[in-house]
């Protein structure tokens, strides 16, 4: 999978998100998705790679808060933001996938400094002991390698006929990714919680 290369047609589903707590909503339910089958060595020691790709104000950082509303006790053990309050970035340890790496890498390019420093100084790699990316705007980003990636969350924006805005994610991730039993149990839970998107 080429996050570079990503269409609606390569998506496994696409979802109609009608206000912002659908978004967080749609985070919430990809706990399911990161969370490590600690039965299986190779999933642990794994670094899962998520692309999450929109426009500005579509939805990334509410789809974060989502996810991480779910972690159990977790620890922050870096936080970024720039003097704006925009732009968070984290580095927590959680009970359910280890350590999950969220960086903007939007930055990536003309101001290196400003992306967490766990990412730039490859912290997760160093310990050995796998983890998850949430890597927002990596599509973007010089060095970075578009095939690497397990899965991939793209939302965009759109107004209907009577000129309400809305929402639209679609869900693509490589066949190993999409066989995961998390995974499976994301998408069956966003599927019955939002309306498919009909292109």
């Amino acid at each position: 999978m080429n996050i570079r290369e990503l269409t609606h047609k390569t998506a496994l589903r696409a979802l109609k998100l009608n206000t912002a707590d659908d978004t967080f909503e749609l985070g919430r339910a990809f706990s399911h998705a990161i969370a490590k089958d600690w039965s299986n060595p190779e999933s642990v020691a794994h670094i899962d790679k998520i692309a999450l790709i929109a426009m500005p104000e579509c939805g990334k950082s509410t789809l974060v808060k989502g996810l991480s509303s779910t972690f159990m006790s977790p620890i922050a053990l870096e936080v970024q933001e720039t003097a704006e309050e925009r732009h968070r970035q984290t580095l927590w340890s959680t009970a359910e996938a280890s350590l999950v790496r969220h960086a903007d890498l939007g930055f990536l390019n003309n101001y290196p400094g400003r992306v967490l420093r766990a990412f730039r100084f490859n912290y997760l790699e160093k310990q050995g002991s796998g983890g998850v990316d949430l890597l927002e705007n990596a599509h973007k980003a010089r060095g970075i390698d578009p095939e690497s990636f397990d899965c991939a969350l793209e939302i965009s924006k759109h107004l209907d006929k009577a000129g309400n805005r809305f929402r639209i994610a679609y869900i693509h991730a490589t066949q190993d990714y999409a066989d995961r039993p998390g995974f499976q149990k994301f998408l069956e839970e966003a599927t019955d919680k939002f309306e498919p998107f009909v292109i």
